[in-house]
């Protein structure tokens, strides 16, 4: 047989090859063992996708996918795109890419797993809106508005504590209240950042910053994670400095000599504690 025959039967090879590989994927397989791949991770998140399949450039795609936490839901992606380097497959430390796109903006970055099993996850949140994520609206009676960016750092290795670093910036929050503060329903923030670390279950918030015309402030504190996220115990700590469109919104008459004076004194102090599913604000 000839060169031009041998070339032409291994192009029919590839192109059959790939026909099997990307038309006849066990998806059904795939889906299962992302899912087990979640609950080995956290026993108490349930994971459904509608469809998975290969993808080009090579990766695989899940389609529809939703993150329920003891049937709470969390989130919902319409898909997950993961992309392996090719370089990397053959190697102790392989590395992939990921891109998620919901309704509510995407997420991007990048997982590493190296010869020890070591997980390294390093993810970017660009432009989620706030009043479409499903677990704010489970999580809180009021209504939540604005534009999330944040950066995710996780870190997982055999026989020591798994370790998430969060950074968060919202921008034009609003807080619609589910009971008025006087005649005021709405709290909104012009800038929220916030810094925190997730570690054995317990959530050490370094920094919260609030800035904008109604309110501004500063708290830190911790929150203790449990299986029902409503349990969870919130304790926060710091101080808050109402602003004069703050008060007069909400028909609170405060002479101007008062507000110098809680200026000067560094604001209100203020603590935030209890269960996430009935939270109390207490003034000092």
């Amino acid at each position: 047989m000839d060169k031009k025959k041998w070339f032409l039967y291994s192009i029919y090879a590839v192109v059959l090859a790939t026909f099997f590989v990307y038309y006849l994927f066990p998806t059904e397989r795939l889906k299962m063992f992302v899912i087990a791949q979640v609950g080995r991770i956290n026993p108490a998140l349930r994971v459904t996708v509608e469809k998975a399949g290969l993808m080009l450039p090579p990766g695989v795609r899940l389609q529809q996918v939703q993150v329920d936490h003891d049937n709470t839901p969390l989130l919902f992606a319409d898909y997950l795109a993961i992309l392996p380097h090719l370089k990397t497959l053959l190697s102790d430390r392989k590395r992939y890419s990921f891109r998620m796109k919901t309704d509510e903006g995407e997420v991007t970055g990048t997982a590493e797993i190296d010869g020890t099993r070591q997980v390294t996850i390093d993810a970017v949140a660009a432009g989620l809106k706030l009043g479409g994520l499903l677990f704010l609206k489970h999580l809180s009676a009021n209504h939540i508005e604005g534009i999330l960016d944040g950066k995710f750092a996780y870190v997982a290795a055999s026989g020591k504590p798994e370790v998430l670093n969060i950074n968060l910036d919202i921008n034009n929050m609003a807080v619609t209240l589910g009971t008025p503060f006087f005649t005021l329903d709405q709290v909104r923030f012009d800038k929220v950042h916030s810094d925190a670390v997730l570690r054995n279950q317990r959530l050490e918030i370094t920094r919260v910053a609030l800035t904008g015309e109604q309110v501004e402030g500063n708290l830190a504190g911790s929150v203790s994670l449990n299986t029902d996220l409503m349990q969870s115990v919130v304790n926060l700590n710091g101080t808050v400095m109402p602003q004069k469109q703050f008060l007069e919104n909400s028909g609170v008459q405060v002479s101007g000599s008062i507000l110098a004076g809680l200026k000067a004194g560094g604001g209100i102090p203020i603590r935030i504690s209890g269960p996430l599913g009935d939270l109390q604000l207490v003034t000092r």
